[in-house]
């Protein structure tokens, strides 16, 4: 009884009023019936439970994992012993009952019990519906977020949760063999379900010429064990439609193995395994008879391939880390410190023209895909999540500068994902760069897109003779489009994530107070807001007055007049 009096008043708490938390749960049970209300219950109980572990000395997160994710398990622990955080990891289907710590459940279709406490990492492909009826998704609401490997999991997941209940973790490789051996016992492994008819052509085709290994049922060490043994490993999919199997391919790569698989449904996703993995078409049988002979005959250009393998796999910094410390740092486990330092190596950046978005936000993703065929050079960075979304906004931009300013860069562009470019958005800016150069101008910020200037604002147009007109301000609002100088780097990296003031400390409020500071901006703007795009930052479902638009309108329309008058 003193668990739900406590759950009962932590839910009023968090919704404002008795009323409001009714209302909540009374549009539960309208939509999602009594099973809709049992795991919003769950959910609030859960973060109830959560809040108070954060609170414990000496806390201790618990990786619940099935036999065949021992490999997630691995990513998870090493992940964690780096940020210095406590974990214990527990293998196995069946557990009568959890303690109150708090849990990372990996394939949470597979438990039928679950923990209070715990976040989702789900594993499954959507192309098939096999995991996703109504007591599965049921699991994966409960939780108090779900991670996902793919990209187009997360595009199905959208359907049926909202944006800040879903994270992105994409499988990196580890290093889990000390020395990669070149004593092989057979020619080929294939390691998984055959019991389907795609998979047995493939092998029925395999075994007539090469000596070939097929393991069913084995996990951890003793797979991985096969693997080392293996002069290559073959990954054929499930189903034709499938998605890339990356947990497999990494954790063949972790072992230093060379894999021959076939591409996939989400292929385009997947280029960075280019290098590393040798791709054949999907179906194509003889192709991949093709390659295992050619890695058995080339033992120059194999042991090449095995040296590369190493290489990257042994990188101190991965992928998987930086997007699984973005959830740590949204449940605030970690600092921003802390997931700087160990992922800011991670990157390889080709430009300093860089894209700011949430790869979660795939409708957002795929209008800026439309924007990336008007310019040749633009790298897109995955924005830093936090429970207080403008918040995360702030982190994302102290990140990318401090990392522009760690490189001693001149200068970054960063544009936003919902961003309208010209269509000769290259000649605009090499231009822009032109004028920018002239050291008298002694600017901090180029504004592409001021949306909402302040009243108080100087305006001043600038004698360029250039075309368009040149006119510097001393505040700006907005992040659109900004290109941003080294000398205002150090002014932005002061910036106070813990101070949750939104009027005062939003990043574009913050920088807009800043004394002295000198903005150069264009008429007409540089570039455009798409208004018609979904906001990741605030929640306009019942405001029907906003408007980008009528914003814009207003500042350009004060920037005319004011220079009108000179």
């Amino acid at each position: 009884m003193k668990k739900f009096i406590n759950t009962l008043q932590y839910i009023i708490s968090t919704q404002g009023s008795t009323g409001k938390a009714w209302q909540l749960y009374r549009r539960e049970f309208v939509q999602n019936g009594k099973d809709g209300v049992q795991s919003l219950w769950h959910k609030h109980r859960g973060e109830l439970n959560f809040k108070r572990w954060k609170y414990e000395n000496n806390k201790s997160i618990t990786i619940i994992a099935t036999p065949h994710t021992i490999f997630i398990a691995e990513l998870l622990s090493q992940a964690l012993d780096k940020a210095g955080l406590l974990y214990q990891v527990k293998i196995g289907t069946h557990f009568k009952s959890f303690d109150d710590s708090f849990h990372i459940l990996v394939c949470p279709q597979t438990f039928k019990k679950l923990p209070e406490s715990y976040i989702s990492f789900q594993m499954e492909q959507t192309v098939s519906d096999r995991w996703f009826g109504q007591e599965n998704m049921q699991k994966l609401k409960k939780s108090l977020l779900v991670m996902d490997y793919s990209l187009n999991n997360i595009s199905y997941l959208n359907q049926h949760f909202p944006l800040s209940h879903i994270y992105y973790t994409p499988i990196s490789p580890i290093d889990l063999a000390s020395e990669s051996s070149d004593d092989h016992e057979y020619d080929v492994l294939f390691y998984g379900d055959t019991n389907n008819q795609r998979r047995k052509i493939y092998l029925d085709a395999l075994q007539k010429k090469f000596k070939v290994k097929i393991i069913n049922n084995a996990f951890g060490e003793e797979i991985w064990d096969a693997i080392r043994k293996a002069k290559v490993v073959i990954n054929i999919h499930y189903y034709e439609s499938a998605l890339l199997e990356t947990t497999r391919l990494y954790e063949c790569l972790s072992n230093h193995a060379l894999v021959i698989s076939e591409k996939s449904s989400d292929f385009e996703q997947h280029t960075d395994l280019c290098g590393l993995v040798d791709f054949v078409e999907i179906g194509d049988v003889e192709h991949m008879l093709t390659r295992i002979q050619h890695w058995k005959e080339q033992t120059e250009i194999y042991l090449e391939q095995k040296s590369r393998i190493k290489e990257y796999v042994q990188k101190d910094q991965n992928l998987f880390n930086f997007y699984f410390y973005r959830v740590l740092l949204s449940l605030e486990l970690i600092d921003f410190d802390t997931l700087y330092q160990l992922t800011n190596q991670t990157w390889n950046p080709t430009s300093k023209f860089w894209c700011l978005g949430l790869p979660e936000s795939t409708e957002r993703q795929a209008e800026f895909h439309k924007e990336k065929s008007k310019i040749s050079a633009i790298w897109s960075f995955p924005g830093i999540r936090h429970k207080t979304p403008w918040v995360g906004c702030g982190l994302s931009y102290k990140y990318i500068l401090r990392y522009a300013r760690d490189h001693q860069w001149n200068n970054i562009s960063i544009c936003e994902d919902d961003v309208l470019f010209p269509e000769d958005i290259q000649k605009k800016l090499e231009d822009i760069h032109h004028v920018l150069v002239d050291k008298s101008l002694n600017w901090d910020i180029f504004s592409g897109h001021v949306t909402d200037l302040n009243t108080n604002t100087n305006i001043q147009l600038l004698d360029t003779e250039q075309s368009p007109t040149y006119v510097q301000l001393n505040k700006t609002t907005g992040m659109v489009f900004n290109i941003y100088h080294q000398r205002f780097y150090d002014y932005l990296l002061k910036w106070d994530e813990n101070n949750h003031d939104l009027k005062t400390n939003a990043i574009d409020r913050y920088i807009e107070k800043k004394s002295n500071l000198k903005v150069i901006t264009t008429l007409p703007y540089l570039v455009k807001h798409k208004e018609n795009v979904c906001t990741t930052l605030w929640n306009r479902k019942h405001t029907t007055h906003f408007s980008y638009h009528d914003m814009t309108h207003n500042s350009i329309k004060a920037i005319q007049d004011k220079i009108a008058k000179t």
